[in-house]
């Protein structure tokens, strides 16, 4: 994991290897989706402010991928105030509140669930069980029902 990640980084920085995002990305995500918090941030960078040339952008994979971060840092018991927090949670807020009804609709199932749970348990954002109700009713709305109580 931390390996896949260091690559990543190398990639990123052209570090030993000839700089490449799309590269770079890639090894992000790999460490990501086994957990490893740093990678989670870096990939969700790379998707959401698509970070050079060749790394693909998707803002919904971007916001994701920090949402994960986001749980892993609280989980580990992070320091909120940190730059890298900041940085998701900023991120995060700019996509939710730009966010159009009809686009909530294209929105994968992970992304609205990570999205729920965040505002309900205070995970990053601010704890607020009447914006996790409301985005949960949008999730109902587009027959996300399995995971809406």
């Amino acid at each position: 994991m931390l390996a896949q990640h260091n690559i990543g980084c190398c990639y990123a920085t052209g570090q030993g290897v000839a700089k490449d995002y799309a590269e770079a990305q890639k090894w992000f995500v790999m460490a990501a989706e086994q957990g490893d918090m740093e990678a989670q941030f870096n990939a969700g960078l790379f998707y959401y402010r698509e970070m050079g040339m060749g790394a693909e952008r998707d803002e919904r994979k971007g916001v994701r991928w920090l949402l994960e971060y986001l749980k892993t840092a609280k989980r580990q018991g992070v320091d909120f105030t940190g730059s890298n927090p900041r940085s998701a949670i900023r991120i995060v807020e700019e996509f939710v509140s730009k966010a159009d009804p009809e686009d909530v609709q294209k929105w994968d199932r992970e992304l609205m669930l990570l999205l729920c749970e965040c505002y309900r348990e205070g995970i990053g954002l601010k704890k607020d069980v009447k914006e996790a109700a409301k985005w949960y009713k949008k999730a109902a709305d587009q027959g996300l029902t399995d995971f809406v109580r």
